[in-house]
């Protein structure tokens, strides 16, 4: 019954034995790979040659944690991209132009070393004790271990996430802003909050006209009456005077543009054109 035993215990150490002894047969190889192969080394010597810049990072997380369903489902994760370039657009502009300058030293990078092909032969492979298409294999895996990555495309990485107050429901949506975009888009974001600027400006100038004078004249030629219900303050309500196109859709502070109301029309109006 010890016999089986023994024998199974023999198999197993054999079969580590064999797995410790290929483990340094294969670092042995790598080794010789790597001291005889002219291709790794052109492709090393390359590797001095361009300066890429390693600082840089393909993702940049932005997150922006929401207080309810409703507005995580309004949310436009785009936002947080629009907030981050304005806050830190000097920070980005910064990486943008390092990816950009990755991108373009290694347009050559890569057409150098693609022309960089095995010189093994057989015969040679045979003199190093290294089967020809394990030399080979080793030299490819080799080639990709020290070729150059560098970052060449980057993004502002946009993350809504709500997670509901008991925590059992957690939402998450996001999208990726690329950094090629980023002066147009910057561009974008300055021209909209000029015009956003001047419109409020505007807004501030229309409503600085109306003078007590102007809101004499407009209720005078009223007759003081509601234009729309007829009421005066006589029928106890008060009287309003009210931009026939409001000042948000670019009415003006003019006679032609005033009328009386009532509050309660006023109120009712608020900012709809008729």
């Amino acid at each position: 019954m010890k016999l089986p035993i023994i024998i199974i215990l023999c198999f197993f150490v054999a079969l580590g034995l064999l797995g410790v002894g290929f483990r340094l047969y294969q670092n042995w190889a790598r080794k010789m790979v790597l001291a005889t192969s002219q291709r790794i080394a052109s492709l090393l010597s390359k590797n001095t040659q361009y300066q890429f810049d390693f600082n840089v990072e393909s993702e940049y997380l932005r997150q922006e944690w929401l207080s309810s369903k409703q507005q995580f489902d309004r949310y436009n994760c785009m936002d947080i991209a629009d907030h981050s370039i304005t806050l830190d657009y000097d920070y980005f502009h910064n990486i943008a132009v390092k990816v950009q300058e990755n991108a373009r030293l290694y347009e050559a990078y890569a057409e150098e070393i693609v022309q960089l092909q095995t010189a093994i032969t057989p015969k040679i492979s045979a003199q190093l004790h290294i089967p020809y298409k394990h030399y080979v294999k080793i030299e490819q895996q080799l080639f990709e271990q020290y070729r150059l990555k560098p970052v060449t495309a980057s993004y502002i990485l946009c993350v809504a996430t709500y997670t509901s107050p008991q925590g059992r429901n957690h939402y998450s949506k996001q999208s990726r802003f690329a950094l090629t975009e980023l002066e147009y888009r910057y561009k974008q974001l300055q021209e909209k909050d000029a015009r956003r600027n001047s419109e409020e400006s505007r807004r501030k100038r229309e409503r600085a006209k109306m003078s007590n004078s102007l809101r004499y004249d407009v209720m005078h030629r009223d007759q003081f009456r509601c234009q729309l219900c007829g009421r005066s303050q006589h029928d106890g309500v008060k009287l309003h005077v009210d931009h026939i196109i409001p000042i948000s859709k670019g009415g003006k502070t003019v006679k032609d543009n005033l009328r009386t109301l009532c509050d309660q029309c006023n109120l009712g109006k608020g900012s709809k054109l008729e």
